[in-house]
């Protein structure tokens, strides 16, 4: 046994250090069915994600799913890993339903052996990808569920739900996974319009976090942007601008520039346009050295939003124009920043530049596949009748 064990962390090691083939070579012995199970069980774990880094799908798949019929004769633990591993192989091939469904597997195994943590993990990876079929209540349940494990509030094998997050102050077991889960959970419940919610995830997330945690500068931007939504523009931007200090000390510019971004949008909401247009201008100025398109159209677009608010129309329109330049090469932006300058045309008495902007952001954004910034074109066009 002990032979074996040493065989797998060979392999582990190797694997470790980018040797693929050699953590394939080293496992070989370990996967003749004579094999005492759960050694067989670790090293088919092990052979999977050497072959998803080798590209081979089909290999890596081929491999968990006997590991899976390994794991019906171990214990609920080892048969969570079984399932926790082949949701990662059938996420990596756009398999999401079938991951999503190996994932609350797992969750039902870890559950059953009492492992918290591991629960945890799992009910945050369905819950994302529950939110990316837009099942929204379902993701905010499964984030809120995780953050409820790590914070030790959820014992092991409690009940999947919208557990409300712990209030400020009490104890957290694992406080660093259950801030990151909140930020999950804020983020789900921002989109399915629930920002009291959101706004609750994010100032406990905000409590556990240490001062330099990495996580922390962006449950300050996610909570500056939801108060922001509330209406709370003053501490809106306060925490907006302490996100903006701790992305600068890291020296992280895209996230700085994010910020900075949403600053400026705070800011204009508040009807601060002048430092809405100044906040704009630096993002433009920082995104452009970075050729990160999306980044330098947000820039432009906020830009001209807040010189149309101070009624500076040919610089708004410039600044549109600009956006519109840098988005060509993208579809999505091009309907969303052609639709945008249309607007401005509109401002500035152009009814006839405006209604063939919106006409062709309509048909960008069918294009697309936007149906959301279609409408809105729709919507535009019937307001010039």
């Amino acid at each position: 046994m002990e032979t074996l064990k040493q065989a797998l962390a060979v392999a582990a090691q190797k694997l470790q250090k980018g040797d693929v083939k050699g953590a394939l070579a080293s496992l070989k012995p370990l996967l003749d069915p004579t094999i005492e199970p759960a050694t067989r069980l670790e090293a088919l774990r092990i052979v999977a994600l050497a072959r998803l880094l080798a590209g081979e799908r089909k290999g890596a798949r081929q491999a968990m799913d006997e590991a899976v019929e390994v794991a019906k004769a171990l214990s609920p633990s080892h048969q969570g890993k079984a399932f926790e591993r082949r949701a990662l192989i059938r996420q990596d091939d756009n398999d999401y339903s079938g991951a999503r469904a190996d994932l609350e597997q797992a969750a039902a195994s870890f559950a059953s052996s009492g492992e918290a943590a591991l629960r945890a993990n799992v009910e945050d990876r369905a819950a994302a990808l529950a939110a990316g079929s837009s099942e929204l209540e379902r993701a905010v349940a499964g984030h809120l569920t995780a953050a409820a494990l790590a914070s030790g509030a959820l014992p092991a094998n409690g009940e999947r739900g919208a557990h409300a997050p712990r209030k400020t102050g009490e104890p957290s077991a694992d406080a660093s996974n259950e801030a990151l889960y909140l930020v999950h959970a804020a983020a789900a419940s921002h989109l399915g319009g629930k920002l009291d919610l959101s706004r609750t995830a994010l100032e406990r997330a905000l409590s556990v976090q240490p001062k330099d945690s990495a996580l922390r500068a962006q449950t300050l931007h996610n909570l500056g942007v939801v108060l922001s939504d509330l209406g709370e523009h003053d501490a809106a931007i306060e925490k907006l601008e302490a996100a903006l200090a701790s992305d600068a000390a890291r020296g992280a510019i895209k996230d700085a520039i994010a910020s900075r971004l949403r600053l400026a949008l705070a800011s204009r909401r508040k009807g601060d346009l002048a430092r809405a247009r100044e906040e704009a201008k630096k993002a433009r100025a920082e995104a452009e050295p970075t050729k990160d398109v999306p980044l330098l159209v947000e820039a432009l677009l906020e830009l001209s939003s807040a010189e149309l608010g101070l009624k500076a129309f040919e610089p708004a329109l410039a600044a549109a124009k600009d956006a519109v330049a840098a988005a060509k090469d993208d579809s999505r932006l091009l309907a969303r920043t052609t639709l945008h300058s249309a607007v401005c045309a509109r401002a500035i008495g152009k009814k006839e530049t405006a209604r063939a902007g919106f006409k062709m952001a309509r048909e960008l954004a069918e294009a697309a596949g936007e149906s959301v910034l279609a409408a809105a074109a729709v919507r535009e066009l019937k307001s010039l009748e």
